[in-house]
């Protein structure tokens, strides 16, 4: 997070949740991953959508990403 905060940034970061989601939680099916550029409040906001086990409900997870100094 120390590069500018542009869309670019944000679709890496987006294909970076998917790839570690992918390798390291088996038990969880990525339904979306949707990563927004906030330059007002230099920070990232990351939407997460997924399937655990059989579930055919998605659970949804957001999270803002935010340079810690």
């Amino acid at each position: 997070l120390f590069e500018n905060i542009n869309p670019l940034s944000a679709g890496m970061i987006e294909d970076e949740i998917k790839r570690v989601i992918s390798n390291w939680e088996p038990r969880a099916s990525i339904d979306t991953v949707q990563v927004i550029a906030d330059i007002e409040n230099f920070a990232y906001v990351a939407n997460i959508f997924l399937y655990i086990g059989n579930n055919t409900t998605p659970t949804g997870i957001s999270v803002v990403l935010k340079r810690s100094r």
